[in-house]
This record gives structure tokens, sequence and C-alpha cells, in this order.
């Protein structure tokens, strides 16, 4: 396995240097090849770290599937996972309309059919519709300003071999 051209030097920085020659690299002066191949073989490392995690992962899963036991800590490590059991899911609307007959059957209190299944409300805003009444000026525009923020996008760049 290559090394990969990195030096850590803190938390957040690294220095980083070329494949090809091991000179650290000047990133301001740079030509943009060489730090897309740096870019393109950290994405590669990438691709082979999440097979092997996959990998480890099997494993030890499987070790602790013998044992019957989703949780391990000795030596400095601790690790945890799931049981192999199936997990439940349930379509909320229909089980709450029947438990609600239940409930009005007299079977089940209101409170008991409450804790199972909770209705919960949520908005979900459309910008193309939001945009139509900012359209309008006014104290609609400035309603829609004042529920609204802006935030800098998170931005990531695309590499692959040609």
């Amino acid at each position: 396995m290559s090394n990969l051209p990195i030096l850590r030097e803190s938390a957040d920085t690294v220095r980083l240097f070329s494949p090809a020659t091991g000179e650290e690299l000047d990133l301001a002066t740079a030509a943009l090849q060489q730090i897309a191949e740096v870019r393109c073989l950290i994405r590669d490392h990438e691709e082979d770290l999440r097979l092997a995690k996959r990998m480890l992962d099997a494993e030890i899963l499987a070790r602790m599937d013998r044992q019957a036991k989703w949780s391990w800590s000795a030596d400095g490590f601790a690790l945890s996972a799931p049981s192999p059991a199936p997990v439940t899911e349930y379509d909320a609307g229909r089980l709450r309309d029947r438990l609600d007959e239940l409930a009005y059957n007299g079977v089940l209190e209101r409170g008991a059919v409450d804790a199972a299944v909770e209705l919960v409300v949520s908005y979900k805003p459309h910008p193309a519709g939001i945009k139509a009444l900012a359209k309008l000026g006014g104290v609609v525009e400035e309603t829609i300003a004042g529920c609204s923020t802006s935030s800098k996008r998170q931005r990531r760049v695309s590499v692959r071999r040609t």
C-alpha cells in the first residue's frame, strides 16, 4: 500500500506532497494537474479504505454474532454493533387508524394509542412557490424575508481520471 502524499500538522491542517517527486506542493503555485493528481489519489485511497473497513466490519460482526454479544471493550477499544434481529417497521397511518378503532370500541385508552403512534406535522418549503409570492412585494416579501436565512453552500470537487 502506497503512502498518501499527506503529512498532518494539526487537527485541521496538512502538508501535501507530489506523488511523482515527493516534493511539498505549494498549492498557490502548483499546476492544476498536480493538484488534481493528489486529489484523485486521495479519492482512490478513500475507496480502498471503505472496502477495507467493510471487510473488517464483516469479520467483527461475524465474531460478535457467534458470541451473541454486540459490544466489546478491551485494550483501549470499544466496539458495538446492532444485533442481527430484524428491524420492524410500521405503516403508521394504517396502524393509527386501526388503534383508533380499538380505542373507539373501548379496547384501548386514547392515551395508549397516542403513546404508540404520534401525529407529526411538518412543513416543507417549495422554493418556486416562495419566489412567486415574493414577487408580490410589500408585506408578503417582507414576511418571507423575515422567515429565511442564508448560509454558504458546502461545495465539493468531483475528480476522475480520463
